[in-house]
């Protein structure tokens, strides 16, 4: 995490409270979840709901965060970082990809995907 930056980490208890506080009561009268009666948990945060995730999103950057940090659903073990603009990068290194880097080929593993070279 880049030092000076502050990031809300929404998956955990703490940020599922403070969300539950604020936008449970708007969700109950709204049209987006339905008439049947919603609780605001992690199963709901994690739902593919793009206008509650924009809703959570204008939450905590009201708040002054520079972005949120969540576990992927695709794995807790991987995370995701949105951050919001503007956001200013300081590494500006790079470096050429290798195709044999055990980190790449294990994401590739993971994904179930295949690295042409060729293009």
């Amino acid at each position: 995490m880049p030092a000076g930056k502050r990031y809300a980490h929404i998956y955990s208890s703490e940020w599922l409270s403070y969300l539950r506080k604020e936008l449970e009561p708007e969700l109950v009268r709204s049209e987006t979840i339905g008439a049947k009666a919603i609780e605001f948990d992690l199963a709901l945060l994690m739902s593919q709901n793009r206008s509650l995730t924009q809703k959570v999103a204008t939450a905590i950057y009201k708040l002054g965060f520079d972005g949120v940090c969540y576990e992927s659903r695709h794995g807790a073990d991987l995370l995701n970082w949105a951050l919001f603009e503007p956001f200013h990068l300081n590494d500006l290194t790079d470096s050429a990809l290798n195709a044999a880097d055990p980190d790449f080929q294990e994401a590739l593993r993971r994904l179930d995907l295949k690295f042409d070279d060729r293009l």
